[in-house]
């Protein structure tokens, strides 16, 4: 209990010094902790966004058509296993969806394009380009012949609202297939590859482009809890098992996506880690500068009889105090400007007027925090352990004082 005391005591003898080095430890692990929340909340909106018009959390296709894209691989018997699949409990919703590579073309240009078919009705899509529609309307479940286009797309085609425009494609049996398509509405996402190549049809135009009266070339699996995609999964594989079909995390199918949040994530730990180097710093410092000021008194308490590993305690609960106080502080701090930036987001806006993109997925130009308890108390964990570490070495120096020399150097 007396060396708690004097460790307390000893921290604040020169209280300046230890102010400054609290409010050092306490601003970089505040800051840390923002850049934390940030860049999860940042990462999260990019894989929901990714999802959403993407192929879902999930994904049921074709067990080749990942490494082999092709029009005939498609997945047999789609609607029975899409209700199938609607029964497992945490499912927000399926879709069927047939993608077809081809080509399209008015009277003025042609161009290639990713040919996405959907049930207007219900698919995840609608949600996200509905709101994105600059011309025209969204498709109707009964709009058999209606397309809808990106805005750059539109533009290279010369094409109008309800004008008349021709995709054609290779059928799933290998044929050349063609279909008269009218433009029911053009679309501006800010995402280029979807603005320029993209085209959205209803489901029976795109059977009927492929030549099937039946199938899909996948089913998007929408989850309530994206924390259930494991367990999820684990209930759809057997409803495929000893098919052609397979079941794909949304990780598998957009690779890009998760390459890109790896190498931000590297990043952020890099400046999280030039500020750990900060922080050490400034603690070996303050305890440093504190051991070298009182040699004559470690001296002293030596040769009073002291055990010198009792000195090395001593410091190395000075530097647990100081640690506590600052993590403290800065929790206070960095929790603080998370709470509001998890309830007001960040404006990104001001960077650019266009809608931000990366790795080929949108994200909002807000972007809000998003902290786990888990990854908080791990990094008050680095920055603790940080701390007693670089706290070792003026320990270590403390308990090798040499009591003589001590006392007859520094009196």
């Amino acid at each position: 209990m007396i060396l708690l005391k004097l460790a307390w005591r000893n921290l604040w003898k020169n209280r300046r010094r230890t102010l400054i080095t609290m409010a050092m430890i306490a601003v970089g692990f505040a800051l840390a902790l923002i850049s934390l929340g940030l860049a999860d909340g940042f990462h999260n909106q990019m894989i929901r966004n990714a999802v959403r018009l993407g192929s879902g959390n999930l994904t049921v296709e074709h067990r080749d058509y990942l490494a082999e894209p092709s029009n005939d691989k498609l997945v047999a018997r789609a609607s029975a296993l899409r209700d199938a699949i609607r029964g497992i409990p945490g499912i927000r919703n399926v879709s069927e969806r047939i993608i077809v590579m081809g080509l399209i073309y008015t009277t003025d240009n042609s161009a290639g394009v990713a040919i996405l078919g959907v049930d207007p009705s219900s698919d995840m899509t609608r949600k996200t380009l509905e709101p994105k529609i600059i011309e025209g309307r969204y498709l109707k479940d009964d709009d058999k012949r209606g397309v809808l286009i990106g805005a750059d797309l539109a533009r290279r085609l010369r094409a109008s609202l309800g004008g008349k425009a021709v995709v054609t494609a290779q059928d799933a049996s290998g044929q050349i297939s063609s279909q008269l398509v009218r433009v029911r509405g053009v679309f501006r996402t800010g995402i280029e590859e979807m603005d320029g190549y993209f085209a959205q049809v209803s489901l029976p135009l795109a059977r009927a482009l492929l030549g099937v009266s039946e199938g899909a070339t996948q089913l998007a699996v929408f989850l309530e809890n994206e924390k259930d995609q494991a367990k999820v999964k684990r209930e759809i594989e057997p409803l495929v098992s000893g098919s052609k079909t397979a079941v794909f995390d949304w990780q598998d199918v957009m690779p890009d996506l998760v390459l890109f949040v790896q190498m931000d994530n590297a990043g952020t730990y890099i400046f999280m880690g030039i500020i750990m180097v900060v922080v050490a710093l400034g603690i070996l410092n303050t305890i440093l500068m504190s051991v070298l000021e009182r040699t004559r008194e470690f001296g002293l308490m030596v040769a009073l009889g002291m055990a010198p590993r009792r000195l090395l305690v001593l410091v190395v609960l000075e530097t647990t105090f100081l640690s506590l106080c600052s993590l403290g502080v800065g929790a206070i701090l960095g929790l603080g400007a998370h709470l509001y930036l998890a309830t007001h987001g960040l404006d990104m806006g001001f960077a650019s007027q266009e809608q931000l993109t990366a790795a080929g997925a949108v994200f909002d130009s807000v972007v809000y925090s998003e902290l786990v308890p888990a990854r908080v108390l791990f990094l008050m964990g680095i920055v603790f352990t940080v701390t007693l570490a670089v706290g070792i070495y003026p320990a270590i120096r403390a308990a090798r004082v040499d009591p003589v020399r001590a006392i007859t150097k520094f009196q």
